[in-house]
């Protein structure tokens, strides 16, 4: 049997009809991605805000000492009794072992990442967008002798690649430091940037419980 004869042509094979609709279906979908794209677009440029970063450190700035005096210097809200028990499940939880390197977004006065590097042996880079808590950081750093394992960044981090090399990290943590963010889609990303391969991204934050019930809703509501 020759080629010709073994082979359908293509008009054969295909109708005009099955062109036209799948011509149809391919231009349909093109139209929807490009309108997904852009309504993604205009999402994650309206939702992030450089001022509403930097309003979040002129707030800390300007409590700093009452936080200090509520919480010391571990800044999150729910705590252990004893801070150090706090930080040594976070660092368990992380599953932190000599030699990584930790990436601590919104890390208050490195209190956390002094004690995950004298404990656990590892190298933490922290990030804050207030100058006190930043200036406070460093201080602390260089009484406790850390200034070989830690390091403090003054900056945004959702511009994390400004200040830090890309996929250079075995864990990213917030430690109630994520909730301040406005555009968590453009924040995720950027850590994502900041992991090796197979890193860990590390969250512990305040969340909203939402009622299965509606009779639930106003109890919720008071805690």
């Amino acid at each position: 049997m020759t080629e010709s004869a073994g082979k359908k042509s293509f008009w054969k094979v295909y109708t005009p009809r099955n062109i036209y609709l799948e011509a149809l279906h391919r231009l349909q979908s093109l139209r929807r991605t490009i309108h997904l794209a852009g309504l993604q677009e205009k999402r994650e440029s309206a939702a992030y805000d450089d001022a509403h970063a930097l309003n979040v450190g002129t707030f800390y700035d300007a409590h700093h000492d009452k936080f200090m005096s509520v919480y010391g210097s571990v800044i999150q809200a729910f705590r252990t009794k004893d801070v150090n028990d706090l930080l040594n499940y976070q660092m368990v939880s992380m599953g932190l072992s000599p030699g990584q390197r930790v990436l601590d977004a919104g890390c208050g006065v490195a209190t956390p990442a002094i004690y995950f590097a004298r404990h656990a042996g590892v190298k933490v880079d922290g990030l804050t967008i207030s100058q006190k808590q930043y200036e406070a950081a460093l201080n602390n750093i260089a009484a406790q002798g850390m200034a070989d394992q830690v390091t403090v960044t003054r900056g945004d981090y959702h511009r994390l690649a400004d200040y830090f090399e890309p996929a250079s990290y075995d864990v990213v943590c917030f430690l109630e430091s994520l909730g301040h963010s406005r555009d968590k889609t453009r924040l995720l990303d950027a850590c994502w940037t900041m992991l090796k391969p197979g890193g860990l991204l590390y969250i512990k934050d305040l969340f909203k419980r939402i009622p299965v019930r509606p009779e639930h809703k106003k109890k919720l509501h008071t805690k």
